[in-house]
């Protein structure tokens, strides 16, 4: 016999069901804003690029993720829209992240011989007779755990932007959030450039711009994620051309649009370039203005010359003429002009290639490589240490062999494609100048890693997870608000 509820019971029922959608929704909340304060922490710690600074990435990253996690456990809700269409390259990210720590945990014998037979006997040589009970793919198992929670948490933060992001409004505020923390870095850097005694936060490469970074080339890689964004909003407030009937209208509308806030969004990415230049990271420099070119080209071909982002062109060419006659850039042209590579970089990526066909499945392990370098550099490399590839492909072929490498890459080029696709089909101008952005930015990163190690740093790699799902989210939110 179905029970009955009396009014009163049905009234204090209701009671509790608000009470309950709203700490969930309060749980939601906190852990969107919990996610902006971690974007503006991580580059201020040199990158995040230390144990504590990574490790307390990691807790944070897991911590909001139990916080949405909560609110589900209270209202039990659909995914979102954005993961439901990035099912396919979450799946790939997960199992990335399985594989890495797959790589830290002992197998048999005879199968790490199968998979790995230069380390089984690198291990049978060092270990002798303790390698029959077993050894883990890696060469460093310590490490490469280091590695694998890294990867954890970055793919966790890709998800909680997609599930988090649920309206128009929040991507507003990330992307405004990510402006600010690139112009702030500008600024920052710029101070400590000119008066490195008023710097109250890290500032460890007085020499060069680089922010609160220890290498300018990794700030230039920060920078070539939040200048695409700057110009995305510029992009957003850009007016239609309007048809002038005489020099007077012509006037009005000039002293209008000095006046126009867009115009301050100008100004902080002539700020943002003219730090980008000073930095004279050639990786970087190059990489943006390549990455511009090739994304306005790419709407050019697929859309015409009506594209409104085409009209970006001439812009983005301003900007760059004048933060170049701003800050000189003297020192980047000499060292383009130059043309040769820091470090014997050649020399270290044929070392990371032999690391790569000796390790060619499953590869030498993740965080490996600083370990696995000199047994393979020669002699003309010199007496050096380098802990890193200068070349993330190399180095996650290294470390990751071709399942690992395969698992990444064909997640990111799954993402890249889709909003690439999205990017040519909508028509709402906001969602197009994030697409913009986040394809700008993501193109820009996989340029500069071919001769640098912008994903071996925690915070440029959280962005660049992050600007993947901020592509995703622009690829699939509609018009109206979606409450949590």
């Amino acid at each position: 016999m179905p029970q009955s509820y009396s009014a009163t019971d049905k009234e204090v029922i209701g009671h509790h069901e608000s009470g309950v959608q709203t700490v969930a929704r309060m749980l939601n909340a906190i852990a969107f804003y919990a996610l902006l304060v971690l974007l503006v922490w991580l580059p201020i710690p040199l990158g995040s690029n230390r144990p504590w600074s990574w490790g307390l990435m990691e807790v944070i990253v897991f911590s909001i993720f139990i916080l949405w996690l909560l609110s589900q456990m209270l209202v039990p809700k659909a995914l979102s829209s954005a993961v439901i269409k990035a099912r396919i390259p979450l799946l790939l990210f997960s199992l990335w992240v399985v594989f890495n720590f797959l790589q830290a945990f002992p197998v048999s014998s005879s199968l790490l011989q199968a998979l790995s037979p230069v380390g089984y006997n690198l291990k049978d040589y060092t270990l002798g007779v303790l390698l029959s009970e077993g050894s883990s793919l890696s060469n460093d198992p310590g490490a490469t755990l280091v590695a694998a929670f890294k990867a954890a948490a970055y793919v966790g933060l890709f998800f909680l932007v997609l599930q988090l992001i649920h309206s128009r409004s929040r991507l507003k505020t990330l992307a405004w959030v990510l402006f600010f923390v690139g112009l702030f870095e500008a600024l920052y850097g710029l101070m400590a450039f000119v008066a490195p005694y008023l710097t109250i936060f890290w500032n460890p490469s007085p020499s060069s711009l680089s922010g609160t970074y220890i290498n300018r080339n990794h700030f230039a890689g920060l920078m070539e994620m939040t200048i695409p964004i700057g110009l995305g909003l510029m992009f957003y407030r850009m007016q239609a051309p309007q048809i002038h009937v005489n020099w007077k209208s012509r006037l009005r509308s000039m002293a209008q649009s000095c006046l126009a806030r867009r115009n301050l969004i100008v100004l902080s990415v002539i700020i943002m370039f003219g730090a980008l230049f000073l930095s004279t990271s050639r990786g970087g420099a190059l990489a943006m203005v390549v990455s511009l070119l090739v994304i306005i080209l790419f709407v050019r071909i697929a859309s015409g010359s009506e594209a409104p982002e085409v009209r970006l062109f001439p812009w983005i060419a301003l900007l760059i003429i004048a933060a170049i006659g701003w800050v000189g850039a003297a020192g980047l042209v000499d060292k383009l002009a130059n043309g040769t590579l820091d470090n014997n970089r050649i020399l270290v990526w044929q070392s990371g290639y032999k690391i790569f066909k000796d390790y060619p499945i499953t590869g030498a392990g993740g965080g490996t490589f600083q370990w696995m370098n000199p047994l393979y550099r020669g002699a003309e490399t010199g007496a050096g240490y380098n802990d890193h590839a200068h070349n993330d492909y190399v180095e996650v072929l290294s470390e990751s062999g071709l399942v690992g490498f395969t698992l990444l890459a064909g997640a990111l080029l799954l993402i890249f494609v889709s909003n690439l696709r999205a990017y040519l089909k909508r028509r709402d101008r906001f969602f197009r100048a994030m697409l913009f952005a986040a394809s700008t930015a993501v193109t820009a990163q996989l340029l500069h890693a071919f001769v640098d190690f912008n994903f071996q740093i925690p915070a440029n790699m959280a962005y660049f997870f992050v600007l993947l799902a901020i592509g995703v989210c622009a690829s699939t939110l509609g018009h109206r608000q979606k409450r949590c």
